[in-house]
This record gives structure tokens, C-alpha cells and sequence, in this order.
């Protein structure tokens, strides 16, 4: 198992002729590493320092990097990450350094594969990047309404595929709900709650409007691993 941390940076892949110069704004970036071999010459940094007219480059990357530093006799490390993520589909684009490993995946395939990482027993952490999770209820009457809050996950539950989280911000509600809902439903701010992984990616959570009072339990008041 290893403990990744994730760049809130985006990177960017670029290639040049082999006799290239490296070019200035390569290395005042905040993040570079240069490559050249008789082939090539393959730079990748923080995509704000590449030129926009630039041709040969791949923008969109975000970097896992492996915590470390990691003993160079050590085997098995980037195949323990690249695994889960070539069985998800996910390609990648590997660096390594005297001290650790960065897997690099396109932003777009981000939450596919830190699901894919955590499925397979690794620790990925996040900078402070709260989870948007979506609820809905429907009251007795019939009417249904909702509520948006900004989560933060502290621990998945790789069995079950869910998420430990706690409400810290309440970012949208349905309007015009009984003055006695809202009041229940701004009291969920500080709760705890184990929600499917499903919530990361936009998922709607129905819930019967019982939870609101406590029956059946889905919010807590302490972290419920006890």
C-alpha cells in the first residue's frame, strides 16, 4: 500500500527535437522535469508557464505524487499503481526521482482513478478539496426537495464503497420548504455520514425524510467508527 498526495496543479506534457534548446519558461515553472535522449527532448511542468501557442504538447495532467522518499532497492511500487489503474482503463504517464514516484493521469480521468488507487488499498489525499454531495428527500405530502452541502471525506470504506464524511457547508437548498424542514435541515451542518462513492461523481442521494429525525440512522453526531 502506498499514501499518495495530489498536486493541486495542472501539468502539462511537451516535446521537442532532439537538439532542442531547453526553453526558459521550462525551468522558472513551479514544477519541471527535463528529459533528452538521442530521440527527443520531453519536458513536463506546470501547464501555466507553457506558451499557448506551443504545438507539441499535452495540457490537462494532474500528478499523484508516491510519499516518500522511497529506498531505491524498493520493487514494486509503480506497478502497484499502475495495476489498478491500466484494469480501470486509465492511462498514466510515470515519472521517477532519486526520492519517490509521480503517476500523472488527465484531469478528466482524476476521480476515476483515485477511486481506482483507494480500491486497491492505497491512501490518496487531497488538497482541501471538499466533496459536493447531493441530497433529496421527499416530504409526506408527496413534494420532494433537496439539499447541496460541501463535505469533507475523511476515510473510504473500501468494502461497502463508501465515504466517512462531515457536513461543513450547506451551498444549496430547494426553496420555499416548511420553515421546520430548513431548520432540520441546516442542523445537518457538523453531522457525520457514510456515503456511497457514487456521491463524488454528481449522484443524487434519495433518502427517506424519517433521516432527518434520526430514523433510520444515516447522520451522526460523533464519527460513527466509534
Amino acid at each position: 500500500m502506498s499514501s499518495l498526495d495530489l498536486s493541486p496543479d495542472r501539468l502539462a506534457i511537451c516535446r521537442f527535437d532532439a537538439g532542442s534548446p531547453v526553453p526558459v519558461w521550462a525551468v522558472q515553472a513551479q514544477f519541471f522535469s527535463i528529459t533528452r535522449t538521442p530521440q527527443e527532448l520531453s519536458i513536463v511542468c506546470t501547464e501555466s508557464a507553457v506558451p499557448a501557442d506551443l504545438e507539441r504538447v499535452e495540457r490537462g495532467w494532474r500528478s499523484l505524487r508516491v510519499q516518500g522518499p522511497l529506498d531505491l532497492s524498493l520493487t514494486g511500487v509503480l506497478a502497484s499503481l499502475a495495476a489498478p489503474l491500466a484494469d480501470a482503463k486509465i492511462p498514466i504517464f510515470a515519472l521517477s526521482t532519486f526520492d519517490t514516484d509521480y503517476v500523472l493521469v488527465r484531469e478528466e480521468t482524476l476521480q476515476p482513478a483515485i477511486t481506482a488507487l483507494v480500491r486497491a488499498d492505497h491512501v490518496v489525499r487531497e488538497p482541501e478539496a471538499p466533496m459536493l454531495v447531493k441530497l433529496s428527500w421527499r416530504l409526506p405530502n408527496n413534494t420532494r426537495f433537496g439539499a447541496h452541502f460541501e463535505a469533507r471525506a475523511h476515510a473510504y470504506e473500501a468494502e461497502q464503497d463508501r465515504w466517512i464524511v462531515t457536513f461543513e457547508n450547506l451551498v444549496w437548498m430547494t426553496s420555499d420548504m416548511p420553515a421546520a424542514v430548513v431548520e432540520r435541515v441546516r442542523a445537518l451542518l457538523g453531522k457525520w455520514a457514510r456515503v456511497p462513492n457514487e456521491a463524488r461523481f454528481g449522484m443524487t442521494l434519495p433518502l427517506k425524510f424519517e433521516t432527518l429525525a434520526g430514523r433510520p440512522r444515516f447522520f451522526y453526531d460523533t464519527d460513527p467508527r466509534g
